[in-house]
């Protein structure tokens, strides 16, 4: 009677043992790399012009007053947030002040008050998107109804918005 071959008896084992090492070096390096990434979800405060960050991996919260960003007197009311595809920033719609904020991670650990510039769009933005490749960022203005697309590398409005009815 004939017995059937296992695969690993058709296939050399010195080819057999660099796969598994291969594998098994993969297996370490997407571990390592998994043990780094640090995720964090953005919870815009509407009504006291403040941005929550929360670490998924242990709930640790963190709070950010971006108010002293904008002109004396006047209020945020952050709406949409957006966070660039590697995590380097998140993007936060000001609803009042017709602008978007870039919040960078580090702007949560230096005294816990944003004071980068507001990036000027249109009339009451809403919703915010980033586009996967990283290079723009795109704000839907609820009152004009409008599109402003903002270049992420030098965080300008590039061109007219754009008209969506």
């Amino acid at each position: 009677m004939k017995h059937s071959y296992l695969i690993t008896e058709m296939i050399p084992q010195r080819f057999l043992s660099l796969r598994i090492a291969l594998f098994s070096l993969l297996l370490f390096l997407s571990a390592a790399t998994a043990a780094r990434a640090v995720t964090y979800a953005y919870i815009p405060s509407y009504e006291d012009d403040r941005v929550i960050r929360v670490r998924a991996s242990d709930g640790a919260v963190a709070s950010l007053d971006i108010s002293p960003a904008l002109p004396a007197d006047a209020a945020c009311h952050p709406h949409g947030a957006a966070v660039m595809p590697d995590g380097s920033f998140v993007l936060v719609t000001c609803e009042s002040n017709d602008s978007v904020l870039r919040i960078n991670d580090a702007d949560f650990g230096s005294g816990l008050t944003y004071s980068r510039a507001p990036i000027p769009v249109g009339d009451f933005p809403q919703g915010v998107a980033i586009a996967p490749a990283g290079d723009y960022a795109y704000v839907a203005n609820y009152e004009d109804d409008t599109v402003s697309k903002i270049d992420l590398t030098t965080f300008q409005v590039v061109g007219a918005a754009i008209a969506v009815g």
